[in-house]
């Protein structure tokens, strides 16, 4: 008697000699771009919670140098944001009369720092876009550990600008809501201002995405001071606006301490 063939099996092989169908690779690709976005969206929020911590770290690094050497010099730290001439220690008759916005925008607290060897190396955040200085090929200003003052060498005006960096500065607290007070005023209590006339030194981060201003909030502040990530947060030790419309960018500010 003569076999008949096989027509499901003739079926099959005829199907995996023509490869996959349209419908078949379609699926395929649907999940394997699910599985793709969800690992990217893993992987985002590690690095964003990795990048919190550092900032946490770093906080805490810098605040022990502040006091350190706050301690050294008769519990003074210069200021290095100014909101008037003459607020910050200068030496030279061209650099000190130069603007209190340049002066301001050249000068960082980490100079003194470093020079006072109350810091092993400089800050390098990997936060934001941490660009930079302005006009990189300028002269950096320097600080005098004998003068006890901020100047360059030869004298002259600043042209470096560190305003797009992060970095850690000092001024003199105000009592402007916090959020717009650019560093001299916190809320560390969730209600009152620091006193006037404090020397404020905070660390700011420009250009940060707001989703990871949050997340700094939450590791340094707690629940309880964090807001969420679309609108201001004004209290506790980490401030910062709410980004504007069309953006996901805001200025973080830091508080270290106040002296």
């Amino acid at each position: 008697m003569k076999k008949q063939p096989n027509k499901l099996g003739a079926q099959k092989l005829l199907r995996s000699t023509r490869g996959f169908t349209l419908t078949e690779i379609l699926i395929a690709s649907g999940i394997a771009t699910v599985i793709f976005g969800t690992l990217i969206a893993g992987y985002s929020l590690a690095a964003e919670n990795g990048k919190a911590s550092a900032v946490t770290t770093a906080a805490n690094s810098l605040k022990n140098a502040v006091t350190q050497f706050a301690q050294e010099h008769g519990n003074v730290v210069p200021i290095t944001e100014a909101s008037a001439a003459g607020q910050i220690p200068t030496a030279g008759a061209t650099f000190s009369a130069a603007t209190f916005t340049a002066l301001s925008n050249g000068t960082t607290l980490e100079t003194a720092l470093l020079n006072e060897k109350c810091m092993e190396r400089a800050m390098n955040l990997s936060v934001g876009p941490n660009l930079i200085a302005t006009n990189p090929t300028a002269a950096d200003v320097l600080w005098d550990v004998t003068l006890q003052a901020f100047r360059m060498n030869p004298d002259a005006a600043p042209t470096r600008d560190y305003s797009l960096c992060n970095r850690l500065e000092c001024q003199v607290s105000n009592t402007t809501s916090p959020e717009t007070a650019a560093g001299a005023n916190f809320w560390l209590d969730g209600s009152s201002n620091i006193a006037t006339g404090r020397r404020v030194v905070y660390l700011i981060i420009p250009n940060c995405p707001v989703s990871l201003a949050y997340k700094i909030s939450r590791k340094i502040d707690g629940d309880n001071f964090s807001t969420n990530e679309t609108t201001l947060d004004r209290k506790g030790a980490v401030v910062y606006n709410a980004p504007a419309p069309g953006t996901t960018m805001t200025t973080v500010y830091v508080y270290i301490l106040d002296v």
